[in-house]
């Protein structure tokens, strides 16, 4: 065999020699190639996870029933005076927007914010006033005559419930007589679209 040639019996030309840089590039290429794989691939389930999420806070817009509030004041007065009471005790008359009167009806749940800080007491009204209420004939009515400001300043729906008031330390049942509050009463449900108003006019364009 000559001498310098290869054992195999392969010719030098046919050779192919690598050089370490060149190896070194090739796999540098391998492994930015399986990352961008493996990046794309996590890029592609966030995007599904995204798309699955939107989907399911659509149906939740239109499909998931909230609970549907009437907001008013209320005032506390005695008892006797007031349709349906009887016996010792307060009462609160509660004043709504006149269109909300067609949705008021006795055993709803009314909330008292007695704080003006969000606690609330809770109540049921008893009786609802068959027709709108004008602000004198309210005044007159529950002895409000002479503190305009105690009662509604304009057309209104009337309702009634219990008061019980809360159990206050130095203070007596009859200590609450003619104090207002804010009150909610849920007349229903809506969809939770409908309660923002904010985002449904801006789906609706």
């Amino acid at each position: 065999m000559a001498e310098g040639a290869p054992e195999n019996g392969t010719s030098a030309a046919n050779q192919v020699v690598y050089r370490p840089e060149a190896i070194a590039a090739h796999r540098q290429a391998r492994e930015h190639f399986r990352a961008s794989q493996y990046t794309s691939s996590r890029t592609l389930a966030l995007l599904w996870a995204t798309s699955l999420a939107s989907v399911a806070f659509g149906v939740a817009l239109v499909a998931v029933p909230v609970p549907a509030h009437v907001s008013g004041t209320a005032i506390v007065v005695p008892a006797a005076p007031s349709p349906g009471a009887g016996g010792e005790g307060l009462m609160l008359v509660a004043f709504f927007p006149p269109e909300a009167r067609t949705r008021l009806a006795a055993g709803q749940r009314l909330l008292v914010d007695v704080s003006g800080k969000g606690v609330r007491l809770e109540s049921h009204i008893k009786e609802v006033e068959q027709s709108v209420v004008s602000p004198e004939a309210a005044l007159e009515r529950f002895g409000l005559k002479g503190d305009s400001r105690q009662g509604p300043n304009g057309p209104t729906a009337c309702a009634f419930a219990v008061f019980a008031p809360p159990g206050t330390e130095g203070l007596s049942a009859t200590d609450w007589l003619g104090s207002t509050f804010r009150v909610e009463v849920e007349v229903g449900q809506q969809r939770l679209l409908t309660s923002l108003p904010i985002l449904a006019r801006f789906l609706k364009g």
